[in-house]
């Protein structure tokens, strides 16, 4: 196993380091606290190499030293990493599987014409009602769940995805540090951990940010506008180049304008993306120089996307109508099949909340006739079944759906939550096993098949999936805690044992990183 050897020399390093960061703690304590106090302990620690990640084995990227302010990918990589487990941990992160799925199939849409991305694209839902979505280092993307609600056809949706891809593209936030790092350290340091606050919070991160630099902040909100101006230029030729509509963008922005002008106050999204009027004209004119794209039929996956958010999120319903009328142009283009399928989906989601099964049922059995593949409509379905506890039906109908699309992600969690209800806990580990090693970051798989483990009681296993599933949610302490277990239990599988044991230096790692951001 390869090991870091502290030498002399690294040593020597290492005292220099630390003599540093503790003068730079102390400065940091004479200042009043801000909100960005602990954004900043992050940043702090990612931009210097730790005594922890001197001394442990593990394939994580060195994090540079006090005198570097430049982002290497894998940098880059593992603080969009930690910044995401955090979210997800304090539940900030909207975890459907649907709708993760189709967020992540629009994305990846986009991300074919994307060129030579150094990192994949990992998308995320934020639930909140402001309009935002925002590009974090190392290619994981967020977007605001209000963005299903306020765009009117999936080419917007689209176009806002594009706009963030080419922030990762260009790697604007990396970019943006390096040419700031000539900045004397503490003063970067706050300017890093302003800009991380406003990913998540733009009103105090924008707050923190200019009273923070004087000088140093003008010259980086111009080069945020750069940089708009750059997303807004390429994102228009991916959308083109994936067969969306151009004119989304611009059509997006006026919309963004309009509000602003409607509005009480500035919507979240433009403190994290300057729209002067040229942005606009620029987009508009941009636009309309690109050749014309056939208009294709409105997007059923959109609009059924829209249902199920507005149905089991969005908080109370409206129980007569669709968030989306029927009758705009952009639903008229369907045939009656496909709104029939948008109605009755909408209701059958209704009569779920109401705990109205058998209507529900009524409302799918023709629907699925005529869509047997749907997988909205078989979740939909598996869901009442579920609730009825009509368990065979639930399999039968997801194996031999499953037939028909073979590793379907959302059909294989079905089956095995129904398996995991049913106690048929070898089969949730027969279908998971692979899954979850296929899917690392799918926190559903790792929770469902530590359960089925524990049904089977394979202490180790179980252990060993539920750090897994800790681990996603930012809870290193904890995640460590069964990993210990794990290995106890592994006492007799010495190769098991070593896996156990390079996983938790891993743990640790991560762990020393936010523990000594807290402290600061």
């Amino acid at each position: 196993m390869l090991k870091y050897r502290l030498t002399a020399v690294s040593l020597h390093r290492l005292m220099n380091l630390i003599t540093d960061f503790n003068n730079l703690l102390k400065l940091m304590h004479r200042a009043n606290k801000r909100p960005w106090k602990r954004a900043v302990g992050l940043l702090c620690l990612l931009f210097q190499q730790s005594p922890m990640l001197l001394a442990l084995p593990s394939p994580l990227p060195e994090l540079g030293s006090a005198a570097s302010f430049s982002l290497s990918i894998e940098q880059e990589r593992l603080c969009g990493e930690l910044v995401i487990r955090k979210l997800r941990g304090q539940k900030q992160l909207l975890h459907d599987p649907l709708l993760d799925n189709y967020l992540a199939g629009l994305g990846q849409r986009l991300r074919l014409h994307a060129g030579s991305l150094q990192y994949p694209l990992q998308f995320y839902w934020l639930p909140r009602s402001d309009m935002n979505a925002f590009a974090l280092v190392g290619g994981y993307l967020m977007v605001y769940t209000s963005l299903l609600q306020v765009t009117e056809c999936e080419d917007e949706l689209a176009a806002v995805l594009a706009h963030e891809i080419v922030h990762i593209m260009q790697r604007h936030t990396a970019r943006m540090i390096t040419a700031q790092k000539a900045v004397q350290p503490l003063a970067w340091a706050a300017v890093i951990g302003s800009v991380m606050l406003a990913l998540t919070n733009p009103m105090a991160g924008m707050a923190a940010f200019s009273a923070t630099l004087g000088g140093v902040q003008q010259q980086a909100l111009i080069y945020s506008q750069a940089h708009e101006a750059e997303a807004d230029r390429i994102g228009i030729n991916l959308l083109v180049q994936a067969g969306f509509d151009p004119q989304a963008m611009p059509n997006f922005l006026v919309k963004l304008a309009q509000g602003t002008c409607h509005a009480g106050q500035v919507p979240e999204i433009l403190l994290t993306h300057p729209l002067p009027q040229r942005r606009i004209a620029e987009a508009r004119g941009r636009a309309y120089q690109q050749k014309q794209v056939r208009r294709s039929r409105p997007s059923l996956e959109y609009f059924l996307a829209k249902i199920r958010y507005q149905q089991l999120y969005a908080g109370k319903a409206s129980e007569t109508q669709l968030a989306i009328p029927l009758s705009s142009a952009l639903l008229s283009a369907l045939d009656d099949s496909s709104q029939a399928l948008l109605q009755g989906y909408h209701q059958a989601l209704q009569c779920y909340r109401q705990r109205n099964y058998e209507v529900g049922r009524k409302q799918l059995r023709p629907l699925l006739q005529s869509y047997p593949d749907n997988i909205w409509l078989l979740d939909a379905l598996t869901d009442i079944d579920l609730a009825q506890r009509r368990y065979h039906s639930a399999v039968q109908r997801l194996l031999k759906a499953l037939q028909r699309q073979p590793e379907q992600p959302i059909l294989l969690l079905n089956l095995a939550n129904v398996y995991l209800q049913q106690g048929e806990n070898t089969e949730v580990i027969r279908l998971l096993r692979p899954y979850c090693h296929r899917h690392p970051h799918s926190s559903l798989g790792w929770h469902l098949l530590a359960q089925a483990y524990a049904g089977c009681r394979l202490l180790a296993d179980e252990q060993a999936a539920q750090a897994e599933w800790l681990a996603l949610q930012g809870e290193f302490k904890a995640a460590q805690q069964a990993l210990r277990r794990a290995h106890q239990a592994a006492s007799q599988q010495p190769l098991q044992q070593e896996r156990y044991q390079v996983r938790l230096e891993q743990l640790q790692q991560y762990q020393h990183i936010l523990e000594q951001a807290k402290n600061l």
